[in-house]
């Protein structure tokens, strides 16, 4: 599917831009973002976040507020949660980076026909 349906509203944009805002806790930080970006058959986006929650803390808050993805595998610094929705199915992979600072979390989102 990937291409915008009959609206407006492109849906694979919006599960990007609804993937970024629900992984960042009240108390993180956006640290950097990339748009998406589309090929013929998949899209992509990513982006960075800090905070001060431990990774094990932060895994559970997350898997929490993304209810509707499914938790693929988990393990370690990884987290990967999929969401098959209007033909696609959106991959959201968490990464997690210990800092002297706290936490830093890398998270890439992909969108393939499925």
């Amino acid at each position: 599917m990937l291409a915008a349906c009959h609206s407006d509203v492109d849906p694979v944009a919006a599960a990007a831009e609804s993937a970024r805002e629900r992984t960042l806790p009240s108390r993180g930080r956006l640290a950097a973002a990339e748009p998406l970006r589309r090929g013929d058959f998949w899209a992509r986006a990513g982006w960075t976040i800090e905070t001060e929650l431990a990774w094990a803390d932060y895994a559970v808050w997350v898997v929490l507020r993304l209810s509707e993805y499914r938790v693929a595998r988990r393990g370690g610094d990884r987290l990967v949660l999929t969401q098959r929705l209007d033909g696609d199915i959106y991959i959201l992979v968490l990464v997690a980076k210990q800092r002297s600072a706290g936490l830093q979390v890398e998270a890439a989102f992909q969108a393939v026909p499925f």
